[in-house]
């Protein structure tokens, strides 16, 4: 058994003289291997029980919470002191998909099985439900009841396909920040409302008080710069004399009764909102 060891030995030390003369190296290593150790039973023992409480370990150590489907949800995801999703474009992460929101409208980004077309997808939009199947598969990818109601006329909630993505809008019935969109959504994936964005476009808003809006922060535009306000400028117009005939109430002959007139006439910055 000696010699066979012996023989071993030498054979290895043969192979990596070899290997450096190969590589340009012509320093001669020596190895040194020692004779393989007889492995007792006890040895044995205590080698399966490190195993085991190494995979326990290892099975500690996954702690990532698990949604209603057993699956892990993201780890990337940053949450507050209270466990709530910290939001990302007033919207969340869920194991299946995206979501952001407006004040109008939420919008949904889910991938779907590659080359998926529009007539592959069965979609139903209520108002109080989604439901999305993959037709070729006979699978659901999305099912569940909406935790706030939406619109469901055909041109207010849609949805498109985009480089293997389903983008679902749906617009919302009550303009209300919502918390998560679906009920059946894991705890953890419920969004911090406090730390929305809460600013709001102009266009957010119905045509009337979009007028209303712009026409207050053009009269304070018009006050910092010691200009006339947008009511002053209006009367000063349809007061104006033309053809030696007052311009009063829309009466009397010379009077601009077609709003694209009263627009021309209006100084720079000004602007005409009919509301």
């Amino acid at each position: 058994q000696q010699q066979q060891q012996q023989q071993q030995m030498q054979n290895m030390q043969r192979q990596v003289e070899k290997m450096e003369t190969s590589n340009g190296n012509t320093t001669k290593g020596v190895v040194v291997q020692e004779p393989p150790k007889s492995t007792s039973s006890d040895d044995k023992n205590v080698a399966a029980s490190n195993s085991n409480e190494k995979n326990e370990d290892q099975a500690g150590d996954d702690s990532s919470e698990k949604d209603t489907s057993g699956n892990a949800v993201p780890s990337d995801i940053r949450y507050t002191e209270e466990g709530k999703q910290i939001p990302v474009g007033n919207g969340g992460t869920t194991t299946r998909y995206k979501w952001t929101q407006t004040l109008n409208e939420v919008t949904i980004a889910m991938a779907i099985p590659p080359n998926t077309r529009a007539k592959d997808l069965k979609v139903e939009l209520k108002k109080k439900s989604i439901s999305i199947s993959h037709l070729p598969s006979k699978k659901s990818l999305l099912d569940g009841t909406l935790s706030n109601e939406i619109q469901t006329s055909d041109f207010e909630s849609t949805w498109s396909i985009e480089s293997n993505v389903i983008l679902v809008m749906l617009e919302k019935k009550n303009k209300d920040w919502w918390e998560h969109v679906l009920e059946e959504d894991f705890a953890s994936e419920i969004i911090d409302t406090e730390l929305l964005d809460k600013t709001h476009k102009i266009s957010d808003y119905d045509t009337a008080t979009q007028g209303m809006i712009r026409k207050i922060l053009f009269d304070q535009r018009q006050e910092r710069l010691g200009l006339p306000s947008s009511d002053e400028i209006l009367h000063e117009e349809t007061s104006k004399k033309v053809g030696g005939n007052e311009m009063c109430s829309g009466v009397g002959n010379g009077i601009i009764t077609n709003v694209e007139d009263l627009k021309k006439n209006l100084p720079p910055g000004a602007e005409f909102i009919d509301y």
